[in-house]
């Protein structure tokens, strides 16, 4: 049939090229929020390992955090346990210390009161020697003997 001298078939066509000519606009319309939506989901992957990153480090420094507590707190409770007896010790110690400064004070005078005595005997032996010798020399007459003196 012929109507109007157009021919169906070509106008059949035409209106599909039509359509497909509408289509591209809104194919690329699909392929942009598509490529936008990949973008945005990406990016919120990227961000979201970057979150767990930060949480799993932050995690970690936390039980290090933990266990360097627990050493300090070891320490401190056998730093606390050896020096709680130290204050009776030092008195002790302090008492010692004061009885051989005592001690050591008789001693001194002892041995100043010993060097003393020392002292007035050498002094006495010379003293004595001397006398010994100025007997001996008046005494005796200087003469030249075998000896040659």
């Amino acid at each position: 049939m012929n109507t109007g001298g157009f021919n169906a078939i070509p106008s059949q066509d035409k209106a599909g090229e039509g359509l497909q000519n509408r289509n591209a606009p809104i194919q690329i319309h699909v392929i942009l929020v598509f490529s936008m939506v990949i973008v945005v989901v990406l990016t919120n992957l990227l961000f979201s390992w970057f979150c767990l990153f930060i949480a799993w480090k932050l995690f970690n420094l936390c039980h290090l955090f933990s266990r360097w507590a627990d050493m300090f707190l070891v320490y401190e409770r056998n730093t606390r346990q050896s020096l709680q007896g130290m204050p009776g010790f030092i008195h002790e110690t302090e008492k010692g210390t004061r009885a051989l400064r005592r001690g050591y004070g008789l001693m001194e005078r002892r041995v100043e009161s010993q060097v003393k005595l020392l002292r007035r005997v050498i002094q006495l032996l010379r003293w004595g020697q001397w006398l010994w010798q100025r007997r001996n020399k008046t005494s005796r007459p200087l003469t030249k003997g075998r000896h040659g003196l």
